[in-house]
């Protein structure tokens, strides 16, 4: 069912991803105008918080995390926020939380940013509360799950609940516009279309190198690992958006043809051009513009801010766009293998390698490459 949500209902809102970048993704966009003047945002958490008392909490998160000038007037969005306090755990709450929710005119969105133990019980008590109905949909912020079996789990609450076209399984890699613009450099250039395969590509580097320790992670990875963190995820999806076959619904044509010019007089220059995608929330479809190579992509398009990945991904959930979302059967798959290098390493007993902070990781990564013949990219 398509619709637009005129509510926006937000678990965890006091949490640290709220205060960095759900929060400051939504007053973005009400600043630039992109969501509905009639869209009200229900936030909720465990803290006893009046309306006002959340406000001023969001205000604070916003001059702490968020540039002044993407602000815009801060009170207009401020004004669109309410509260209510609640303990996932159990449905108590439930009823009075669909009481301040209200009747949506046209629809609710719920983005879900909870502990994964909390998922089940929360789909519970929104089914308790008549707020699972129609013209609601849910995104759900990962982890979903641990493993495959308690991602199925999760996936059949959650399925139990909502039908599949209404489920937005988030992975906030893919609002990033470098993550989005792979397609447009593999499918809109001829030069890399026909040879992006495994005849002409030898093999694939995806790094993920971390200027951050583990600081307040610590407890969490000691139990999740970044194999489930990072790899699960991110990683794979990447590596989908570099190995996929064309999506059929990517209408490269608008590719204008790849261009090397040779300067002799009066510079002496080479330069190539390439098609990438403008960066945008493309709510038209995805523009392409020719750029040139090797130049940076604040460079290449001069005037356009950067944004948060978490705008791309609201604004879709707000208006029922699931093209930058999982499915349940990709996050499944992931989940298989994940586990299959778990139980691999249980079985020979392996345990991570340290190394140093700073550092490219530890010398048996440099020999897991070149005994392929390859070596890492620094």
């Amino acid at each position: 069912m398509s619709f637009t949500a005129d509510r926006l209902l937000l678990f965890g809102a006091t949490g640290d991803l709220a205060q960095r970048m759900l929060l400051p993704s939504l007053c973005a966009l009400d600043a630039e105008g992109l969501v509905d003047p009639e869209l009200q945002i229900v936030a909720t958490a465990r803290s006893e918080m009046t309306d006002l008392e959340f406000r001023n909490f969001a205000r604070a998160a916003l001059e702490k995390y968020m540039p002044a000038e993407r602000r815009g007037s801060m009170a207009q969005f401020l004004n669109r926020l309410h509260y209510q306090p609640l303990d996932a755990s159990t449905v108590d709450g439930f009823d009075a939380l669909a009481a301040k929710v209200g009747k949506p005119e046209r629809g609710l969105a719920i983005f879900l940013s909870t502990a994964p133990s909390l998922f089940e019980p929360t789909i519970a008590g929104l089914r308790h509360a008549g707020l699972t109905g129609a013209n609601v949909r849910i995104g759900l912020e990962k982890p979903l799950g641990t493993d495959l079996a308690s991602s199925c789990e999760i996936n059949d609450a959650v399925a139990a609940a909502f039908s599949e076209d209404r489920i937005f399984r988030i992975d906030h890699y893919l609002g990033k516009e470098t993550v989005q613009n792979l397609l447009a450099l593999r499918f809109a250039n001829i030069m890399f279309e026909p040879i992006w395969n495994a005849n002409y590509i030898d093999h694939v580097q995806i790094t993920v190198a971390e200027t951050v320790g583990l600081e307040s992670r610590v407890a969490y990875y000691d139990d999740s690992g970044a194999l489930r963190d990072m790899v699960q995820n991110h990683m794979l999806q990447l590596l989908a958006l570099v190995a996929m076959e064309p999506p059929t619904s990517f209408d490269a044509t608008r590719a204008q043809p790849n261009r090397l010019v040779i300067g002799i007089q009066p510079e002496e220059n080479v330069s190539l051009t390439l098609m990438a995608k403008l960066p945008g929330l493309d709510r038209e479809g995805i523009r392409l513009r020719s750029v040139p190579l090797d130049i940076a992509m604040p460079d290449a398009f001069t005037g356009t801010h950067k944004r948060i990945a978490y705008e791309r991904l609201l604004l879709d959930l707000i208006e029922g766009d699931q093209t930058l979302f999982v499915r349940r059967d990709e996050v499944e798959a992931q989940w298989d293998w994940i586990d299959a290098i778990r139980a691999g390493w249980t079985e020979q007993g392996l345990e991570p390698k340290p190394y140093t902070a700073g550092s490219w990781g530890p010398s048996a990564a440099i020999a897991l490459a070149e005994r392929d013949g390859v070596t890492w990219h620094e």
